[in-house]
């Protein structure tokens, strides 16, 4: 009689790494690095898991592993673009990848998620890490203002429109960064998807009572919303009336209000833009104005704006 010995299945080196990960464990790192040296993965070679390795520790913000990585197996830096040093960001993380060559100034791929960003171009929304970035060496200009589709990366003054504050505008406009062709309706377009109101001012007392809530952050959104596109159209003065591209171009409307048009709830930004000189009858190049462009989007609230508006102003197409 023959006795069967089974012997335990080696586990798969990523689902070492996976808890590594997990439990922020530098233990169960180098168990993992052990396993893929002597069970490599099909079609993957230990130079190659290693840096799918500093991917993951990077993305979840392990900077104890991160450094581990770098420190002491050398790993590859090929896959850290812009998009996953930012998932986690964090300035002591960010140091780190620096310290070991990682370039402040990498773009991202081409394409229509990563459109070649930079890390800058990503933190626009934190005025934090901007002033961080820049005193780095984050260059702040560049940008497409000539493209096919849409702009890879955009003008950085176009993102900071749709995600910073003002604060953070001035900032880099002191610093060089550039004015896109569509800045004033990039932001009219934010402002209208948050259902922001610039013609108020919002209350900060449910921001003040419970700062990390829900009704807080909507509340500081449609107030910073508001708060740049005042400041675009009456400070700054950009042309509420200008067009966004000379030739035909998808999801490019046509003027800031054709670009509120396509928010089904943005009636209140379009009525302000609309008090400020916005013109309803321009057309875009493909012949549409903004009543048109409302229509085509299903905004009936824009459509009844805008036929209300052009009715008791005498403007054609308001019967």
């Amino acid at each position: 009689m023959t006795t069967q010995r089974s012997s335990a299945r080696p586990r798969h080196p990523r689902d070492v790494l996976d808890e590594a990960i997990e439990n922020d464990s530098i233990t169960q790192l180098t168990e993992a690095l052990d396993l893929a040296k002597s069970n490599p993965i099909r079609n993957t070679p230990y130079d190659k898991f290693l840096a799918s390795a500093l991917s993951s520790c990077v993305q979840d913000g392990r900077i104890d592993l991160v450094g581990h990585l770098l420190e002491q197996e050398s790993a590859s830096m090929t896959f850290l673009s812009p998009p996953i040093v930012w998932t986690k960001f964090s300035i002591p993380l960010l140091e780190l990848l620096i310290a070991h060559g990682w370039d402040i100034n990498r773009s991202a791929e081409s394409g229509a998620r990563t459109r070649r960003q930079r890390i800058i171009d990503l933190a626009c929304g934190d005025e934090t890490f901007v002033r961080w970035l820049v005193d780095h060496g984050a260059q702040v200009d560049g940008g497409e203002d000539e493209y096919e589709v849409y702009p890879e990366p955009a003008p950085l003054l176009e993102t900071c429109a749709v995600r910073g504050s003002v604060s953070t505008f001035l900032f880099l406009q002191a610093r060089g960064a550039r004015l896109g062709k569509r800045t004033l309706h990039r932001a009219a377009e934010e402002a209208a998807a948050a259902r922001a109101d610039p013609s108020i001012t919002y209350d900060s007392a449910s921001v003040e009572s419970d700062p990390n809530g829900a009704e807080a952050a909507l509340v500081k959104r449609r107030q910073g919303r508001s708060e740049m596109l005042r400041f675009l159209v009456e400070n700054l003065k950009l042309d509420i009336n200008a067009m966004d591209t000379e030739v035909q171009r998808p999801f490019h409307w046509g003027t800031p209000l054709c670009y509120v048009a396509t928010k089904p709830n943005g009636e209140a930004v379009g009525k302000w833009l609309l008090e400020k000189g916005a013109d309803p009858s321009i057309k875009n190049t493909e012949g549409a104005d903004a009543e048109y462009v409302a229509k085509d989007h299903d905004c009936d609230k824009i459509v009844a704006l805008l036929k209300d508006w052009k009715t008791a102003h005498g403007l054609d197409g308001g019967k």
